[in-house]
């Protein structure tokens, strides 16, 4: 903006705020220092074989405490888990990759003859076969730290969390494995549950996070060129490109696979944008 030839610019005066009714896009909650863990296993023990021992892999970036819970009930606001028969104390373990989980005091295990096994095969309601927390080994504003309180607490404000809670599957040789079925975060005081996006492995070149092939292709679906960029939702499938995503959902597009994800034909309401750079902190940008 100008008041006359030869007069300084002034600077354009600054945007109103948005309205009571203007939409607010909140962050999302930053990657934890704990990871989810991987490979989760069963192990009969020898000489016991009603009795499994619980062992995983994970990452940590900061020293955290491992939990493991059998038949625990979760508080969906606070987090807290209140298992079957209380719960065995908390492993420390240093900040570091692939660190492997295994209790040599046989104390992180499943007992089968003390459950039915519908009950472990299928989680009722708030409760949940099996359950594993990684809580950062820190201290609170005012000093508070984890070594008073029990394993799984209602989380406070100054924790922070990873929780995978799943259920049981029984093979046909009798062999027994895990279900995930979700995984939860505490930050600041609020709970976050993560959703996976089907295809993200093979989007960064991680064939063996796929389990078909459509998974394991790294281009767009569509026109088989560019690289897969877009997660369609609300079926989280990671299946386009940009440019096709926003030819699918264009208003001018009168086809019937308008608005309908080419993997499993679901009506698509809004997707998401992943750059590259993104995946390697673990997140996205919702660009819809």
């Amino acid at each position: 903006m100008c008041d006359g030839p030869g007069a300084p610019p002034r600077p354009a005066p600054p945007s109103p705020p948005p309205g009571p009714g203007a939409p607010r896009r909140r962050a999302p909650p930053p990657r934890g220092p704990a990871r989810r863990p991987k490979s989760i296993e069963l192990k009969p023990r020898p000489g016991a074989p009603d009795v499994l021992d619980i062992s995983f892999t994970f990452d940590a970036t900061k020293p955290c405490l491992v939990s493991t819970f059998v038949m625990a009930t979760e508080s969906v606001r606070t987090m807290e888990l209140t298992p079957a028969g209380g719960a065995p104390d908390r492993l420390p373990f240093p900040a570091g990759l692939g660190q492997r989980f295994e209790d040599p005091t046989g104390r992180h295990s499943l007992d089968l003859s003390r459950h039915p096994e519908p009950s472990l095969t299928s989680a009722a309601g708030s409760t949940y076969p099996l359950a594993i927390r990684l809580e950062v080994a820190g201290l609170g504003a005012g000093g508070e730290g984890l070594a008073g309180l029990p394993p799984g607490c209602a989380q406070e404000d100054w924790m922070q969390s990873h929780t995978t809670l799943a259920e049981l599957v029984r093979g046909d040789g009798g062999a027994w494995s895990v279900r995930v079925l979700k995984q939860k975060i505490w930050h600041e005081g609020t709970p976050y549950e993560l959703q996976e996006i089907y295809g993200l492995g093979a989007a960064d070149g991680d064939a063996g996070a796929a389990g078909d092939d459509d998974d394991a292709m790294t281009e767009c679906i569509i026109c088989m060129t560019n690289d897969r960029e877009v997660a369609l939702l609300p079926c989280r499938h990671m299946c386009m490109c940009a440019e096709c995503a926003r030819i699918m959902m264009s208003p001018h597009n009168t086809s019937a696979t308008r608005a309908k994800c080419p993997i499993c034909r679901r009506r698509v309401h809004n997707y998401l944008s992943i750059r590259q750079e993104d995946r390697g902190r673990g997140g996205g940008d919702g660009n819809v």
